[in-house]
């Protein structure tokens, strides 16, 4: 907990709460929301160039399965990792590392030559990706007006659809121009490299969270970011000196919080099942050509943009906690109802349903990206987000293993219907911790108390 001990100045903590959305925070959106974006894109390209690599490489069923899930794997170490790190060296070091993490691993990916490399480099595009997920949108949400942080933060994440669906677009186009299968691996696994890179220059012109300078006694670097974003004088600006929470109060005083952002990213790992291997049903339903499912897959995901710009346009109007219901509840019943009648419905009401559980699926990635952001405080923050997402990243990768198992075995309606009956019983759990933080001071979700009272 923050304890204020002395103060100086005449603009602080709340009059960042009130701040206009000026150009920077819109272009600050971008920037945190290629993050998801690339998050969004890997999530499909592997599956759209595994068709095209045994062109070039040899696979194994097995290789097959481990180069579609380490990512996963790479996720929960560098959630775990990058969390613990960024509450000790600031989050905008993440920030940064985690861009070259994939870049460096998207590049190289065009160039591999065998399975063990590629799994390698599909771990660190992972660490990147699971580093950012709990670093850039701490920086958002500390910086945003109170009033309309989780459309900022919604916004930010609906670049994760956006992503899958230029995964799906380059495949497509790929595919049709007729070119070489043994190249489009390449160019479909090396393609996030380019844009990473430009992103990459233009994320150093983003200030580190000044929440987190305080809550480290950072005073003179505090005072120049705020200084910055709230255009005064630094000498302006109020300070106060503080104490920290401590790691160990996440499973204490914040472990309701845990729980509950726990819970919203193990509902949303469920999705893996239709995310990575969302080609690999459809063409199992008999659906046509492989661009065929490719266009069905280009539905899907745009399903998933409609439930994630829903969030983000409604959530500080409504309130996180009625979408958080509202999206378990409906993925829930989806994956039930697919389940059950899976070997009775047509292909097109099975990918119905699957489009109804992707708009329900990222209502709830919406939410919980939005929730880890806000419900710690400032300097255990990316901890606490780091622990919440890695268990998405596991349930990411249990999800994943089994979907091609269950679908080898004439199971893959069965194994839905179990997962229904998981986010069943997630959302009873969920009853018992949930709570709203609309529109609410990041000091007041976390219950610390705020070092400038006059600001």
């Amino acid at each position: 907990m923050v304890i204020p001990t002395a103060m100086s100045g005449i603009s602080g903590l709340s009059s960042l709460d009130r701040r206009n959305t000026d150009g920077f925070l819109k272009l600050l959106v971008f920037l945190i929301g290629f993050g998801t974006f690339l998050d969004g894109y890997d999530l499909l390209n592997i599956s759209n160039a595994l068709p095209f690599l045994k062109y070039s490489i040899a696979l194994t069923s097995v290789q097959v399965g481990l180069i579609g899930d380490i990512t996963y794997i790479g996720g929960i170490a560098g959630a775990a990792l990058f969390g613990l790190l960024g509450d000790r060296a600031g989050k905008k070091f993440i920030f940064m590392v985690d861009l070259f993490f994939f870049m460096l691993g998207a590049l190289l990916s065009s160039f591999v030559t065998n399975a063990a490399e590629l799994l390698a480099l599909r771990f660190i595009i992972g660490m990147g990706i699971g580093a950012d997920i709990v670093s850039a949108p701490i920086i958002l949400a500390d910086i945003s007006p109170s009033r309309n942080r989780g459309l900022l933060l919604g916004l930010s994440c609906t670049m994760m659809a956006a992503g899958g669906l230029t995964s799906v677009g380059l495949s497509y186009l790929l595919v049709i121009s007729h070119v070489s299968p043994a190249i489009i691996w390449r160019v479909i696994l090396g393609a996030g490299a380019v844009p990473a890179i430009i992103i990459l220059a233009l994320r150093t012109k983003v200030p580190e969270s000044p929440r987190w300078l305080l809550s480290k006694d950072k005073v003179t670097e505090y005072r120049k970011v705020m200084g910055k974003l709230l255009k005064v004088n630094e000498s302006e600006v109020m300070t106060g000196k503080g104490r920290p929470s401590g790691v160990s109060s996440l499973f204490t005083r914040y472990r309701r919080e845990v729980v509950y952002t726990a819970i919203a990213w193990l509902a949303a790992g469920t999705t893996s099942i239709f995310t990575i291997f969302t080609p690999t049903i459809l063409s199992s339903l008999h659906m046509g050509s492989y661009t065929m499912s490719l266009e069905f897959t280009a539905i899907m995901w745009s399903s998933a943009l409609a439930g994630s710009l829903l969030v983000s346009l409604l959530q500080d109007t409504v309130g996180r906690r009625p979408f958080f219901f509202a999206s378990i509840s409906i993925m829930g019943a989806a994956d039930l109802i697919t389940g059950f009648l899976y070997k009775v419905l047509s292909p097109l009401s099975l990918a119905i349903l699957f489009s109804i559980i992707f708009f329900s699926g990222f209502m709830n990635i919406g939410v919980a990206y939005t929730l880890q952001s806000e419900v710690f405080p400032s300097d255990i923050k990316s901890t606490g987000s780091g622990f919440s997402f890695s268990l998405n990243r596991l349930d990411n990768f249990f999800f994943g293993v089994f979907t091609p198992i269950a679908l080898a075995a004439g199971i893959l309606g069965h194994y839905i219907a179990s997962v229904g009956v998981f986010i069943v019983a997630l959302l009873l759990v969920s009853i018992f911790v949930s709570r709203e933080t609309r529109k609410k001071s990041l000091e007041e979700i976390s219950g610390v108390p705020r070092l400038d009272t006059k600001g």
